[in-house]
């Protein structure tokens, strides 16, 4: 090592007389430095002709050896070729090295002097090798590093031979212990191998140097690294399972209320609303799928006003598209049954399929009539939640139930002063093709739902697990991937909890992310395709592809300018200063990587034919 300051000479100087074992790394930059040559060359000649030292050339780079002092010599690595042109250059490396022990073995076994040169050479060597050894397997193959010491050679150093035996029996051990799988048997292993580490410490401290100093220290770090791995194992013994909450592809009910986060500018738009007397406009809850619409609607109970009744209907139910009559019938039914369920009313009387089949919107008429009295007296309103109305616009064209139900449900949003209506769904009235809701509900206010605020996203994260630790960055890693999207962040929060508790951890690593991001990659694919295949048209399709393997620069903004701008509304992209991105990075990578595959499986087609 030459110090910062001191005369690079000097120090080379003293190295080329101090070493017993030379390695020169030959290359055509080496043999034209007058320095080397004319210098250094010079006197490691010197005293390779007088027997002082042994030398190993090794080729770096083709170069013409003829000529030069060691033209004789053998070079490694072996048939003299250079080790860049290698096809692997760690097989090259690998080559040098074993040559290099087999040749320091071979220097053993000769006179004295070049047996205390192999010896230096072999501790050398194995100081070096072992230093690196930082985990538990790599103990296990550490018996490997000492294989080319002799085991009965008299002329050993003292203690060397030694070394060779309690390595070989540890490295033994070590084997053992990976192979085991119960706990018992490994723990037992981990007390044997402490024993065995500190009698091999013990005895290196009476052995002389360069020997006994050099593995006392060896065998102090490898303790270390066994008591580690004791500490691992205790807790694994104590690890019990994360309890997963996260709930990934379902909407959360009222028992989920510990996962719903956010949402407070919705409710108090819903509330500013419907509560005031001098207004009571139908709401539309627009956002895109999987954004949490049935979710918000779901808590609705727990979190309005006491005010608002809020009454749940999920129009994915087929009932609600069986005719007038059962969508009447079903109507009153269900309201009664939410003030009978939480409100604890009585009297509210029988009602019975039959009594809707010859004039529904009548007798619907009378059973409102009956509820508003009621309401009044409790000084609440009824909140009517339509999720996923879209439905009933099937049921209308599928002639199902007839056009009349959506004047009906006008009449009651304007003259039914104690109830109140709110639609759910991805789509706005305008985008509407089957049926122009937009003709019937006019007076509506559009509330959307899109992304949780950051705030929310990371309490989402954190909360729900409490003994669930985050690395610094990682929680952020996870909000940045998802752009606070609630379904993936649960997405990648679940898959965190399932990889540590197959990790035997309770702490999220920033390499974990990486992890779920692939896993989330493939359980996540439905949504994904859904966006890209139902969501996009061919033109918006074309543009993000561009966009995701950054070829949006060779797009031409002013032809794909509508796409662009519909993108942008669907929240699939956001505009930056000059152009533009994917809103939520994770569904860049799916794209990338399903494009990938079938550009291969296009490929792999094309060459079967």
């Amino acid at each position: 090592e030459i110090i910062p300051g001191e005369a690079k000479e000097n120090r080379i100087n003293l190295t080329l007389e101090d070493a017993d074992i030379i390695l020169l790394l030959i290359s055509s930059h080496f043999l034209s430095s007058e320095y080397c040559n004319n210098i250094e060359m010079k006197r490691i000649i010197e005293r390779y002709e007088a027997n002082e030292i042994f030398v190993i050339p090794i080729i770096i780079r083709p170069t013409d050896l003829q000529g030069t002092p060691f033209e004789n010599l053998q070079v490694l690595p072996r048939d003299a070729g250079p080790v860049t042109t290698w096809k692997n250059r760690d097989d090259a490396w690998f080559d040098v090295m074993q040559s290099i022990r087999l040749t320091i073995s071979s220097l053993a076994a000769k006179d004295s002097d070049r047996r205390r040169i192999a010896q230096q050479a072999w501790i050398t060597f194995a100081e070096q090798e072992f230093s690196q050894i930082d985990t538990f397997e790599r103990i296990a193959d550490a018996a490997q590093i000492l294989k080319f010491i002799p085991s009965n050679a008299r002329y050993l150093l003292r203690g060397l031979y030694d070394v060779r035996t309690y390595v070989d029996t540890i490295s033994q051990k070590s084997q053992d212990y990976l192979v085991l799988t119960t706990i018992p048997g490994k723990i037992r292993i981990l007390e044997e191998l402490k024993k065995n580490l500190r009698v091999f410490r013990d005895t290196m401290i009476f052995v002389e140097p360069p020997v006994g100093s050099s593995f006392q220290n060896l065998a102090t770090h490898w303790i270390q690294i066994v008591e580690k791995e004791e500490q691992h194992l205790q807790e694994r013994l104590s690890f019990t399972p994360i309890p997963n909450p996260y709930i990934v592809g379902n909407p959360l009910h009222l028992r989920d209320e510990n996962l719903f986060k956010g949402r407070k500018d919705i409710i108090v738009a819903i509330e500013e609303n419907i509560i005031n007397p001098n207004q009571s406009p139908a709401l539309l809850l627009y956002g895109r799928r999987r954004i949490g619409k049935t979710s918000t609607l779901l808590q609705l109970p727990h979190i309005l006003s006491s005010q608002l009744i809020p009454v749940f209907i999920d129009c994915q139910d087929a009932k609600w598209r069986e005719g007038d009559a059962v969508f009447c019938y079903y109507l009153i039914y269900t309201i009664f049954t939410e003030l009978q369920k939480r409100h604890k009313l009585t009297g509210l009387g029988e009602i019975y399929l039959e009594q809707f089949e010859k004039y529904p919107f009548a007798m619907l008429a009378n059973s409102l009539d009956s509820l508003e009295h009621i309401l009044s007296s409790m000084r609440k309103k009824i909140l009517l939640t339509f999720d996923e109305y879209e439905k009933l616009g099937e049921g209308i064209h599928d002639a199902k139930i007839t056009i009349e139900l959506l004047n009906q449900i006008r009449h009651i949003i304007q003259h039914r002063e104690y109830i109140a209506m709110l639609f759910s769904g991805s789509h706005r009235f305008e985008e509407m093709q089957i049926v122009n809701w937009s003709d019937y509900l006019i007076n509506v206010k559009m509330l959307e739902l899109s992304f949780l605020s950051n705030k929310d996203a990371y309490e989402l994260i954190t909360q729900p697990v409490p003994n669930l630790q985050y690395e610094p960055g990682v929680a952020e890693s996870m909000i940045t991937f998802t752009h606070r999207q609630p379904y993936l962040l649960q997405a990648m929060a679940s898959e965190l909890v399932n990889y540590l508790n197959a990790q035997e951890r309770f702490i999220a690593q920033t390499g974990d992310i990486e992890v779920v991001i692939n896993k989330v990659l493939v359980t996540a694919h439905a949504y994904f395709f859904f966006t890209w295949q139902e969501e996009c048209s061919e033109e918006e399709r074309e543009v993000l592809r561009s966009i995701a393997v950054n070829e949006a620069k060779e797009l031409d903004l002013t032809q794909h300018r509508e796409a662009l701008q519909n993108l942008c509304r669907k929240e699939v992209l956001q505009r930056t200063d000059h152009n533009y991105q994917f809103t939520i990075e994770l569904f860049r990578r799916w794209l990338v990587r399903t494009q990938t595959l079938d550009e291969s499986l296009e490929v792999i087609s094309r060459s079967g034919n």
